[in-house]
């Protein structure tokens, strides 16, 4: 009697989504843009005040996009792929404190810097026949970015010195969720907007300090909840029904995460110092010009 009435169930359920209207539509946007941006890298001493802090600049980053939109009635999913590199002249700041005094400071060069970003999202429109819409999201979002400092220079102890390179990576995982508000001003002019806050962070970052005499490597691991936040914006010009032109921002900010630290600074290997802490902050915004290419 179960089996049967299982059976009819299943049956009873195909033929609902047989008999369903799924309207669904893919389009695509490739998307160039300017990233400015800084990610901070932060050591503490054990008595949990800031002994040493690095400063890596993206000013600017030149990123080359492309993003897939598949919606299914309200349901739309979207997934991206950015990658980013180095246009102009950045710099990587190294800063040092003992009890509190500030005794070396160091300017480098960075000989390279890139970024890449995949995201994944899911939304679903509430309101789709209104003028104004909104839409309830959830999005993971893994962020690589790779930094190479040349040797630097500057002062430390009151002497002018120079100083090796440092090279800087780190992998961050994001779990966002949100709202996204869309307004259309008239029937070619829409805009929209996204607030974020990521309920959990995770990041893995390596640190490997140049050097003839002592070259070091560190790691970082970091978890952080609600300390990262989004916003986007972007003002959509509808050409025609199947080509639109789009400016987008994009804003990435939020409080500092702090996690464990490993160094073989004082070791042969790579070991965790249980009396210090790692932290690191990011502020990254992003401005440019996407084309929407609706494929059906």
């Amino acid at each position: 009697m179960k089996k049967t009435h299982t059976f009819l169930f299943i049956i009873f359920f195909i033929s609902i989504f047989c008999h369903a209207k799924i309207k669904t539509s893919l389009s695509l946007s490739p998307h160039i843009g300017f990233t400015f941006g800084q990610f901070d890298e932060i050591l503490y001493a054990p008595d949990e005040t800031m002994c040493s802090l690095l400063e890596w600049e993206q000013k600017p980053l030149l990123n080359l996009g492309l993003s897939a939109n598949l919606e299914l009635n309200n349901f739309s999913i979207i997934s991206s792929f950015e990658y980013g590199t180095k246009i102009a002249n950045p710099q990587m700041y190294d800063s040092d404190w003992s009890d509190g005094i500030k005794y070396s400071y160091t300017i480098h060069p960075l000989e390279s810097s890139r970024e890449i970003n995949t995201q994944f999202k899911i939304a679903y429109n509430i309101f789709p026949h209104h003028s104004i819409s909104l839409f309830p999201e959830i999005e993971i979002k893994y962020m690589y970015a790779s930094f190479n400092a040349g040797r630097g220079a500057g002062i430390r102890n009151d002497r002018q010195i120079k100083v090796y390179g440092v090279d800087y990576t780190r992998h961050s995982l994001f779990f966002f969720t949100g709202l996204k508000f869309s307004t259309n001003l008239n029937s070619f002019t829409t805009i929209d907007t996204d607030f974020m806050v990521a309920p959990y962070i995770y990041q893995y970052a390596t640190d490997f300090h140049h050097g003839v005499k002592n070259p070091f490597t560190s790691i970082e691991i970091q978890n952080g909840f609600f300390s990262k936040f989004k916003i986007n914006t972007a003002l959509s010009f509808k050409c025609t029904n199947n080509f639109t032109i789009d400016l987008y921002t994009n804003f990435l900010f939020g409080r500092e995460t702090k996690g464990s630290f490993y160094s073989n600074y004082y070791t042969e290997e790579i070991t965790k110092f249980t009396d210090q802490q790692t932290g690191s902050k990011i502020f990254s915004a992003k401005f440019g010009i996407a084309t929407t290419f609706k494929i059906f």
